[in-house]
Parts: structure tokens; sequence; C-alpha cells
């Protein structure tokens, strides 16, 4: 049975906000959510892969504890989901997140909002990461001193490795991103359709998934706070478990070092 990877970023709802300045806590709304996932998760017996903002940890640092006893995989996703342009943002998040990274040691990354310049891979070597996980479309293959493992996408024309390659580029591209949060919210069970018709090929498909997505903001408050959160209203929870009964995941780390 061919193994795939379901990761998720772990990041709160607070942060499609991009204005740090106007950010406000969650309130305990992402621990709640994350405590559905890893239910489930126990549910299945299955390990994954986590992503977590620095921030995160500091204000939760028992629920990033609480993951790593379960098993799981602790990955970094930078420190503030601040959009990496360059090498200089990214060497700002690193060291901001300088307590996270020395007591977990994660050798996986995702780049907030997708989006990654090639030239932060080295970066990213230096501090000890040795595979990345920030574009969509294609196989892992080896560049930059690192591993890259595109998140799952489908195209028509195929789709070659590009860096940078966010969510809408690769939408106008005809490129159907079927690993990525929005498509849970979009298809729902038949994204299983399209694992199988990867995994018929021998290759391994790359999922992800929000904590916001397991608890929608507006369950909790009866209302959207943000116009960009509509597409997420949807409750994942069923898809989710319906990709755990039908398929194979493992953490990425595993798939890396296959």
């Amino acid at each position: 049975m061919i193994k795939n990877s379901l990761s998720v970023d772990l990041e709160s709802f607070v942060y499609r906000e991009l204005d740090p300045l106007k950010r406000k806590r969650d309130d305990g709304y992402t621990p709640r959510a994350t405590s559905q996932i890893l239910n489930l998760l126990d549910t299945h017996n299955t390990k994954i892969t986590f992503f977590i903002l620095g921030e995160i940890y500091e204000q939760y640092p028992e629920l990033v504890d609480e993951i790593r006893k379960r098993g799981h995989e602790i990955g970094y996703h930078g420190h503030t989901h601040q959009q990496i342009m360059n090498k200089e943002i990214l060497l700002e998040e690193l060291e901001r997140s300088a307590i996270f990274i020395k007591k977990f040691k994660p050798i996986g990354f995702r780049a907030p909002r997708m989006y990654l310049p090639m030239e932060c891979l080295e970066v990213l070597s230096s501090y000890g990461f040795t595979y990345d996980s920030s574009i969509y479309g294609g196989i892992p293959f080896k560049t930059g001193g690192m591993v890259e493992v595109p998140v799952s996408a489908w195209s028509p024309l195929g789709i070659s490795a590009k860096f940078p390659r966010s969510l809408m580029s690769l939408v106008l591209s005809m490129g159907i991103p079927y690993g990525s949060g929005l498509s849970f919210a979009l298809f729902g069970k038949l994204i299983s359709r399209f694992v199988e018709r990867e995994n018929k090929k021998g290759n391994s498909s790359i999922l992800f998934v929000h904590p916001w997505q397991f608890m929608p903001y507006t369950l909790v408050t009866g209302k959207n706070r943000f116009l960009s959160m509509l597409i997420y209203r949807t409750n994942i929870n069923n898809t989710f478990e319906y990709l755990l009964k039908r398929h194979m995941f493992v953490p990425m780390r595993e798939l890396v070092k296959a």
C-alpha cells in the first residue's frame, strides 16, 4: 500500500489578518480545534506532521508538547506567519523561533501562504532542515541542499517544479491543488479519487489542512469575522476521517527518508 502524507499547518484563524498589529489571540480556539484532530488520528492509529508557528508555541506550549507526546512529527511553519519574500525575512523568523527550534529540532519546513523563494532553501539547510514543502505540484526532488516535497496538484497540462508557486498562480495555469486545505473544503471526499489516481502510478499524495477547518470560526461565534474565511466554513471532520480510513498516511519525514 502506498504511503501518503497528511499534515496540519498549525496556525490560528487570526492569521488570516495580514496586519500583525490587528491580530488578536484566539482565546483557546486553536487547542480545542487541534484536540479534535489529535483524537481522530488516535482513533485511526495514524501519525502525521504538524507544521507549527513559533507564536503558537509561545501561546500554547503545552499543546505542542502534547502533539509530540502523541508521536507526531514537529515541523516548522515560520514564527509570525509572515510571507517570506526574501532570505532576510526568513532569517528574522528563524531567530525569533530560536527556543522552539532548539527544543524540537524540526527538519521539515512549510512556508506561510505557500510562498518561498528558492534562495531560502540554503538558509533552511544551514539551520538543520532537510526538507521543505512549500510549492504545489510534482513529486519529491532534491534542490538547494534540501528535498522538496510538493503539495499534490493535478493539471491536464502537467505541472513542473517552480519556485515560488502560489495557489493562485497554480489555478491560473489550470492546476487543481487537491492536496490543499482549500480543496478539502471544495471537493470533500472526492479528494480520495485524486489520491487513488496518484497511488496507482506508484506516487505518494501530499495533503494538508488547518485546525480552524475542524471547528469553523462561525460555529464558535455565530458570525464570520473574515470574508476570506467563507470558503472554509465547511467542517471537514468527515472528509478527514474518510481519508484516514481509505489511505495510509505517515509523517512526511518517513517519505523523505524513503
